[in-house]
């Protein structure tokens, strides 16, 4: 019998509905489940490196950002994605200059800043607020 392909996308969004349900452990495991059943696309890397930072395993995911930031001077990835493992690793001012960058790049995530949950880290920061006005969600 074959097996059901993993649908990554779909293991992706479960992943972050773990990850809101405060189950951050179920959350990593379906992040690696569509990066190592779905295709192999740095967008999927960066969501791990997110979920891992979640969870407190910051040394793979600064390991899988570096690669990340090397692979994004030839590959698309978007500049959001960089901002969101960044601020789950604390590092608020890089992930303040990702988030210009998105706004630079006119990364299409962007639209998503004012209500995606994944963002939730940045709105207590001012500069946030700014990046919101810039949209004209402010």
């Amino acid at each position: 019998m074959r097996s059901i392909p993993v649908f990554a996308p779909r293991t992706e969004r479960s992943a972050f509905i773990y990850k809101e349900l405060g189950s951050l452990d179920q959350a990593v495991r379906c992040l690696r489940t569509a990066v190592q059943d779905g295709p192999d696309t740095p967008l999927m890397w960066g969501f791990l490196a997110w979920g891992l930072a979640a969870v407190g395993e910051t040394v793979e995911a600064r390991k899988i950002l570096a690669d990340l930031l090397d692979l994004r001077k030839t590959n698309c990835l978007p500049a959001t994605v960089i901002a969101l493992i960044y601020a789950e690793l604390k590092q608020s001012e890089q992930a303040c200059e990702w988030l210009n960058t998105a706004l630079r790049e006119l990364d299409p995530w962007r639209i998503h800043l004012s209500l995606d949950s994944r963002f939730r880290c940045f709105r207590e920061d001012p500069r946030f607020s700014v990046a919101l006005e810039r949209l004209s969600f402010g």
